[in-house]
């Protein structure tokens, strides 16, 4: 992808700690990393992506997921959210266990559309939390870019939580 505000082109790592990976921080200095023209700007757009993101996880995991609930009520309402907050947003979860996607409750667009029937929430169930935020860019010449993520969790009587802490920062990579 190239950027229009900096002409440079980027290659976005989406880490959920820099130093975990072995990466710099964001300030460090070198070759491929750390200030760059408009590197300010760049990372103040894309923070606004996963800012996106982060809305939708909290209303799936946090505020609409509860065991007991039907995945259909969750989905529903998780979108609905959504919408009151103008953000558009895909949802595309699916159980995690021993057989492919496993059986279980699925919080899915797909579901949605084939109107299969709604599955209850069970505590101590697995979830791929799949789904992702489109956001135009106005600095893009309003191009549209979507913020994707796909991480495992588990749920319990205040919902789903990621085994590992959530992605929380953005760094950005120059490409060569």
């Amino acid at each position: 992808m190239r950027s229009r505000s900096t002409g440079w082109s980027a290659l976005f790592l989406v880490l959920s700690s820099a130093c975990t990976h072995g990466l710099p921080a964001a300030s460090a200095r070198g070759p491929d990393f750390g200030p760059l023209p408009g590197w300010s700007e760049q990372i103040r757009i894309r923070e606004e992506w996963l800012t996106r993101r982060h809305a939708l996880q909290d209303a799936l995991m946090r505020d609409e997921a509860r065991p007991g609930l039907l995945s259909s009520e969750v989905y529903d309402g998780t979108m609905a959210r959504m919408k009151a907050r103008g953000i558009e947003a895909q949802i595309y979860s699916h159980p995690l266990g021993f057989q492919g996607h496993a059986l279980g409750a699925s919080i899915d667009m797909r579901a949605a559309a084939r109107k299969d029937s709604p599955r209850p929430l069970r505590a101590g169930s697995y979830l791929s939390v799949e789904l992702n935020t489109r956001t135009a860019i106005p600095e893009w010449g309003g191009q549209t870019v979507f913020m994707m993520e796909e991480d495992p969790a588990h749920l319990d009587a205040d919902g789903y939580h990621f085994f590992a802490e959530r992605q929380e920062h953005l760094f950005l990579v120059r490409g060569r």
